[in-house]
């Protein structure tokens, strides 16, 4: 009832929602129109960089032509990693370390090369690009993900790591900067390239007798995996080239922060030692150190810093405090006569200051949530004598959202009670384990069926989705996957005699359920169950099926088994008599009638 309520009301859209969903769809047909223009999502600031398509690329060639990281490579290894990955999967399961389900999904389906792609850097001259480089769906990318799990056990959280800007704030409290000392922050010069691979494997090899209590798996067969994940992951695509990283570690490696922090963690145990003074603290947030030094040893430590990696290509920038302040994260660290360390909450001036906006299409209650928590950190870490200022600067941040006033003064004095560490009680029993769930967000119809939910499944937890995002607009600059190798599809095979269609879903590619069917439709003799497909050409001998890769569609992606059952019988049920599958196959709800009615247009015939 709620559905058909809605949908049947043409005025549930407002003005602001209608301007932008018709300023998006506008937006949309431009750049298919103009696609010399990208819409980039820039590196570290929240903006978005209008680039010509040919700046990019002569940018990306600039980058990938540094034969000191990479190199071409002429021969695809894409089957190789397949056939290393498969039987390095096959030994983990044959001697126990992992079950079954897991060993079916560490084998590769489909897999296809890591692509790379460039994040502008608005924030520095020139906007040169970051490279990244995207490993899910390639042979080493769940591999991957099980070695990380077991590495990260090895970093000691407490000895130079910072988990956050909180938890820094906390440490600093008490500290007592030495007369002689200065704060100083350093910040290594691209970490992820230029880690030394092998000598973090002698760190892990020497730390063995830690790794082998937190994993089944011999000293052999566990450097095999590492060995495989590393370096099956040093090669990309980008356009019709595949390139081999010559050094350091690819940024997109599931294992490479972890790995990088290995790195740095022993270049401080290493080098702390040979320092010619004690500092009175170290820590870092992954490549950003903040520490304490004496001004006149400078420029020995950078040179002890240095020095340490035996192929000399880790660097370190430094920065030393100017007016008794330094940044570090999102704070600003202010060192008083007194010695002791205070702290203003810190945003660098390329900051956008943009949240998401007021006028947005998002609940409410999410909006009040991420004003509430932007003001609560800025108060949280800053020192009252800066209140008075912050104050200002939260108003002026969350105006430029198009917050209102009201909503602004609530929003402060929630977060001062957070800050000041009152919480808010909450005396609900608890109950049996929450289910989530999230929904797409409709304003006018949302709210109403998260209550009808909660009436019909209490333990049911829902969390609104946006459909329309900032995400949708960005041009996606990776390598494109071929069409016959997409996974978790919904799909449609035509016959060329009647011009009806199959519609099928699959979680593999969609070659292998191409074959299937191809050798179901050429041996439909056979006794035993047939598809939808074979049926029909069994009962219409004179008719033929269109395989070629030109005529199979791919009409929807989704990896979740039950949302695409969900899709397919949609896509069953818009395409009505042209759809050549079994009627009983279509589980779609009656509820869905009305919905489905407003887009049956859009896929006639």
């Amino acid at each position: 009832n709620h559905l058909t309520n809605y949908m049947s009301n043409d005025k549930n859209l407002g003005r602001m929602e209608k301007f932008i969903h018709d300023t998006h769809r506008k937006l949309d047909k431009f750049l298919r129109r103009n696609e010399h223009i990208l819409v980039l999502k820039s590196d570290k600031c929240k903006r978005a960089v209008i680039m010509y398509r040919t700046e990019y690329e002569s940018k990306m060639s600039m980058l990938l032509n540094d034969r000191s990281t990479y190199e071409v490579v002429e021969v695809n290894p894409i089957k190789k990693l397949m056939k290393l990955n498969d039987s390095l999967a096959r030994r983990l399961f044959d001697e126990e370390i992992i079950d079954l389900s897991t060993h079916r999904k560490f084998k590769c389906v489909g897999s296809i090369l890591p692509r790379i792609s460039g994040l502008p850097k608005a924030h520095k001259d020139g906007i040169p690009l970051r490279p990244v480089v995207d490993t899910m769906n390639s042979p080493a990318y769940q591999l991957s993900k099980f070695m990380n799990d077991i590495l990260k056990l090895l970093i000691d959280d407490t000895k130079y790591n910072v988990k956050n800007s909180f938890e820094f704030k906390e440490f600093l409290q008490g500290v007592k900067v030495p007369r002689a000392h200065k704060l100083w922050s350093i910040d290594a010069v691209s970490l992820y390239t230029n880690t030394d691979v092998k000598h973090v494997r002698k760190i892990i090899e020497r730390k063995w007798d830690v790794v082998k209590c937190h994993t089944k798996m011999s000293k052999k067969l566990f450097f095999d995996v590492l060995d495989f994940c590393i370096e099956g992951s040093t090669y990309f695509t980008h356009g019709d080239e595949i390139y081999k990283q010559r050094e350091g570690l690819a940024m997109g490696l599931s294992l490479a922060p972890t790995l990088a922090v290995i790195y740095l963690t022993e270049l401080f145990d290493t080098c702390m030692p040979l320092l010619p003074y004690v500092p009175l603290f170290l820590k870092k947030y992954i490549d950003d150190v903040i520490s304490t030094i004496p001004e006149r040893h400078i420029n020995e430590t950078l040179h002890i810093f240095n020095n340490f990696s035996k192929t000399k290509r880790l660097k370190f920038t430094h920065e030393l405090e100017s007016e008794r302040k330094i940044n570090f994260l999102d704070i600003t660290l202010i060192h008083r006569t007194d010695k002791k360390v205070i702290t203003n909450w810190f945003s660098k001036d390329i900051s956008s200051n943009r949240m998401l906006s007021f006028l947005s299409n998002h609940p409410l209650s999410m909006k009040q949530n991420i004003i509430t928590s932007f003001a609560k950190r800025v108060l949280t870490l800053s020192d009252p004598i800066f209140k008075g200022t912050n104050y200002r600067r939260i108003i002026n941040i969350l105006r430029q959202n198009q917050y209102p006033a009201d909503m602004i003064q609530k929003a402060i004095q929630t977060a001062k009670s957070l800050s000041s560490g009152s919480q808010i009680s909450n005396n609900s029993p608890e109950t049996a384990t929450p289910i989530y769930r999230s929904v797409a967000f409709i304003p006018g119809l949302s709210h109403r069926i998260q209550k009808q939910f909660k009436v019909m499944n209490p333990v049911l937890k829902t969390a609104p989705k946006t459909v329309v995002k900032l995400q949708n607009v960005f041009s996606c600059m990776k390598t494109r996957i071929p069409k016959m190798i997409r996974k978790g599809i919904v799909y449609r095979i035509k016959c060329k005699t009647c011009s009806r269609f199959y519609i099928g879903e699959s979680k593999r590619c969609l070659c292998t359920r191409k074959e299937e069917h191809e050798y179901d439709v050429k041996n439909k003799s056979r006794p035993g169950p047939k598809t939808a497909l074979t049926r029909h050409f069994v009962d219409n001998l004179t008719h033929h099926p269109d395989f070629s890769e030109k005529e199979i569609k791919i009409l929807d992606f989704e990896t979740d088994w039950h949302k695409r059952k969900t899709l397919e019988a949609c896509y069953i049920w818009l395409y009505g008599d042209s759809a050549l599958n079994y009627k009983t196959s279509n589980k779609l709800h009656a509820t869905y009638t009305n919905v489905m009615n407003s887009f049956k247009h859009l896929h006639a015939g």
